[in-house]
């Protein structure tokens, strides 16, 4: 099965198996489980159901793999014909998600 969840206002297509990488989640456990699911397809892709807003009736489980720093992103500011350049990088907190299972429980 596949899910549309919604995680800190970022939308993901989701399947058991799956890893994702998304903005960090602080968390001292090993499972997650507070996903908003938006819509639930089979595997041929046919649409199963869509919620309003959210199903409640869809379980979905993931591992956290790892917390961490991103990679790198770089920030220029420049302004030509005046030698203004402004150089900055920043590397985003990101956590890493397993998805375990993606259960209907109704």
């Amino acid at each position: 099965m596949l899910a549309v969840v919604e995680l800190k206002w970022h939308q993901y297509i989701v399947q058991a198996g799956t890893q994702l990488v998304v903005d960090f989640i602080d968390t001292d456990e090993k499972t997650f489980t507070d996903f908003s699911v938006l819509a639930l397809f089979n595997e041929s892709g046919e649409q199963v159901e869509v919620g309003t807003p959210a199903l409640d009736k869809v379980k979905i489980t993931a591992d956290v793999v790892e917390s961490g720093k991103g990679k790198k992103i770089n920030v220029l500011k420049f302004k030509r014909k005046n030698r203004y350049e402004r150089n900055k990088g920043f590397r985003p907190m990101q956590t890493t998600l397993l998805i375990k299972d993606v259960a209907l429980n109704g």
